[in-house]
């Protein structure tokens, strides 16, 4: 809600002590100006929050990892692709790095995604989308991508979970 302990105050940012990235706290200011001046209320959803570290190469994240998932008692299937295997990445010469999803493997939920290598941070919102849409690993296995690009790495680590 962004609202403090005293009703007439609204956080957002650091000082909320929420995520700390920006791009959480873009989100969180919208929030708390519609919640303060609506009436009504916006929650924001951090079960599903992408994040990106921008190295080299990059690394992009989102949901759980496959020791997060195996702790949480899911029983897990895991689907990765390197980098090296997608013709785009060898095109570029970037084919250091890999994706990896996680899903539940009773029913094909997706339970977080990773990606390490170029363009990190762009190819892990498709995970994000998928996990938001309630896809399976099945149905994004199955999307067809153009070629060549990277993130028919994406669609092949799919592939490999199901």
């Amino acid at each position: 809600r962004m609202q403090s302990s005293q009703p007439h105050i609204w956080a957002a940012g650091d000082v909320a002590g929420i995520h700390l990235f920006t791009f959480s706290a873009w989100e969180q200011g919208e929030a708390a100006g519609w919640n303060a001046t609506s009436g009504e209320t916006r929650r924001l959803d951090y079960g599903i929050l992408p994040r990106a570290t921008f190295c080299d190469p990059e690394v992009g994240s989102v949901g759980l990892t496959e020791g997060q998932a195996r702790e949480r008692g899911f029983p897990v299937k895991t689907g990765r692709w390197e980098f090296a295997r997608l013709p785009r990445a060898i095109i570029g010469g970037e084919t250091e790095g890999f994706v990896k999803v996680v899903a539940d493997a009773d029913t094909g939920r997706i339970l977080g995604g990773h990606v390490i290598g170029a363009e990190a941070s762009t190819l892990v919102h498709e995970i994000a989308m998928a996990m938001k849409c309630g896809l399976t690993a099945a149905e994004c296995g199955r999307m067809l991508h153009a070629y060549p690009t990277l993130s028919e790495g994406v669609r092949w680590a799919f592939q490999e979970a199901v």
